[in-house]
């Protein structure tokens, strides 16, 4: 929400936005793999803000199938897999005001 997220120029804090986009790459992990099996963590993330947020925000993301089997493949067999999650942050009136890039690891828990 807008409301305890503003910034001194009467905007989302920047902050905010990376954080409503950043927490995907985990809970994508979380809601997709074995959490008993799996953990998730964000290697690097790049933001790009697109316009300012005067409005409540909401981030989207998604994993396709073919990358859901491949990291969890990958990450059975090597211990760890890569993905990436492409974020999109809009406000209240779908205004697209920032994107993101994250590559995100999928890991085995150690046995």
């Amino acid at each position: 929400p807008i409301t305890g997220n503003g910034n001194h120029f009467g905007v989302m804090y920047a902050g905010v936005l990376f954080t409503v986009a950043e927490v995907l790459g985990g809970i994508l992990a979380l809601t997709t793999f074995d959490q008993s099996q799996f953990y998730p963590l964000v290697k690097d993330m790049s933001i790009q803000y697109k316009a300012p947020a005067k409005s409540n925000v909401r981030a989207h993301a998604e994993m396709s199938d073919e990358d859901i089997a491949r990291v969890e493949s990958e990450a059975t067999q090597n211990g760890k897999s890569e993905y990436v999650v492409e974020a999109v942050v809009t406000d209240a009136e779908g205004t697209v005001v920032a994107t993101t890039r994250a590559t995100c690891q999928l890991r085995r828990h150690a046995k």
